[in-house]
């Protein structure tokens, strides 16, 4: 059995919603650099496409055209987005209370000063894991967030195994 300790922040909070966001196949460094080199020179294009059938063909105006796109996708990815789950963190005041979690084969203990409960391996539907944080579902929406900072590898190392050996699958 492990025991972790300690308080959610704001970051673990935002790295969460950002992972839950991407889908799988956007979470390999290099698939997402091409898609968004991808999106960016469709972008560029569509710019092109519009300045060059306008009447004004200038460089301003192709310049014109491709702005408002790059700043729209800018805004909502690095700007709008951890605004909102800054304030949505900040509204969960549970999120705030330190907490104790009993990681075991039977499943993930958790308490805080509001009260405690536990859910078995089988009870969670799929998980995902970047960089930073281990998300464990349990529905399409709903998750439980395992902060890395608060993990050594052995006890990544047996939660992955905890979730293969009850068969959820990693999305």
């Amino acid at each position: 059995m492990y025991q972790i300790e300690g308080t959610y922040q704001v970051e673990d909070y935002v790295q969460a919603n950002r992972l839950h966001m991407r889908q799988k196949w956007l979470r390999n460094t290099f698939v997402r650099l091409v898609f968004y080199g991808t999106l960016f020179c469709l972008s560029v294009f569509v710019g092109i496409w519009v300045a060059i059938s306008s009447t004004d063909q200038s460089p301003l105006s192709i310049l014109a055209a491709i702005l408002p796109i790059i700043l729209m996708i800018a805004l909502l990815g690095y700007i709008y987005l951890p605004y909102r789950m800054k304030k949505i963190f900040a509204q969960q005041k549970e999120l705030h209370l330190p907490f104790k979690m009993q990681i075991s084969e039977a499943g993930i203990h958790s308490e805080n000063s509001l009260g405690q409960g536990t859910r078995p391996w089988n009870m969670f539907t799929k998980w995902k894991e970047d960089q930073k944080i281990m998300m464990i579902y349990h529905s399409d929406v709903m998750f439980s967030m395992l902060p890395k900072r608060l993990l050594t590898m052995e006890i990544i190392d047996f939660v992955r195994e905890q979730l293969k050996k009850n068969n959820i699958p990693e999305k």
